[in-house]
């Protein structure tokens, strides 16, 4: 605004003031050439003038250019998720097929036969390839018995008995006297016929310092039959027919029983003083596992 004041007052001093005498002829065109000429002057200077106002770039200005805006910033994209890996299915679980059967049969033996009671299957016959030796299978404790007929002590029988692979046999369950009752009862005697020297010793013995002919019996492998036990024959054990334990008969041995119903299991009697010469004619040898059986 105050550009255009100064502007104003500039064209005014330019401008030639208006003549206020009557000029000669000559003297008016002169006047009026030099009067074009110093309005034409004024009129270059105002021209300039004006453009130099309306083209800014002066100090003077007092209105600030116009601020250019910025341009708004582009949308920002949302984050591209990465869908998560699916869920790896695991593979299914094979069952593992069961482990085969073990088969019980002994080196050298085929099987012959079941030992079978009114429960049912309750063992295995074996047989070796000559059929000159009989085997058993007890199913309810996976034990091996054998029949051997020797006349021996009983301390003879015991030694006997570990040269072969085993021990004397210690049936001390009802299971596996039936076992050996069952399998073996056409070798071992029925009470009626049992003359107390005509059985099978077993891996029973009474300890030297029992005070009482019933006290004091305990297998081989440390299991203890009490003078109240259902298998002993009736009347034993009776240290041959003493009234007080006098070391007579202090060893045992088996029948099949007084009878042969499965339900007779009275089967011990003791015989053999330590130290004598009394002897079976067999004894039962018992075979912890099958590997055992030579």
């Amino acid at each position: 605004m105050q550009r255009k004041i100064d502007d104003q007052s500039r064209l005014e001093t330019l401008a030639p003031a208006a003549p206020t005498e009557a000029p000669t002829l000559a003297g008016a065109a002169v006047a009026r050439r030099s009067w074009r000429a110093r309005g034409a002057a004024a009129g270059v200077i105002a021209l300039a003038l004006g453009l130099a106002g309306c083209g800014g770039g002066s100090d003077n200005n007092d209105t600030p250019p116009p601020v250019a805006e910025e341009p708004a910033p582009a949308p920002v994209p949302p984050p591209v998720e990465t869908p998560a890996p699916p869920a790896e299915v695991p593979p299914p679980v094979e069952t593992p097929a069961p482990p085969p059967a073990a088969d019980p049969t002994p080196a050298g033996f085929t099987k012959a036969g079941d030992v079978t009671s009114t429960v049912g299957d309750i063992g295995d016959v074996y047989k070796d390839s000559t059929n000159t030796r009989t085997v058993v299978l007890n199913a309810a404790n996976n034990r091996y018995y054998e029949v051997v007929t020797k006349p021996l002590t009983w301390a003879a029988a015991e030694a006997d008995a570990v040269v072969l692979g085993g021990k004397l046999a210690s049936p001390s369950d009802a299971a596996s006297l039936l076992v050996i009752k069952l399998a073996f009862g056409t070798v071992l005697p029925l009470g009626g016929a049992a003359s107390g020297s005509n059985g099978a010793w077993v891996g029973l013995q009474q300890a030297p310092s029992s005070a009482a002919k019933d006290a004091g019996w305990t297998f081989v492998d440390s299991t203890a039959l009490p003078p109240a036990s259902p298998f002993w024959n009736p009347g034993e054990p009776n240290d041959a027919a003493g009234a007080t334990e006098g070391n007579l008969e202090n060893f045992a041995a088996i029948f099949a029983g007084m009878t042969a119903a499965e339900t007779d299991l009275k089967m011990f009697y003791d015989a053999g003083a330590t130290g004598s010469t009394d002897v079976q004619p067999m004894y039962v040898l018992e075979f912890e596992n099958k590997a055992a059986v030579k």
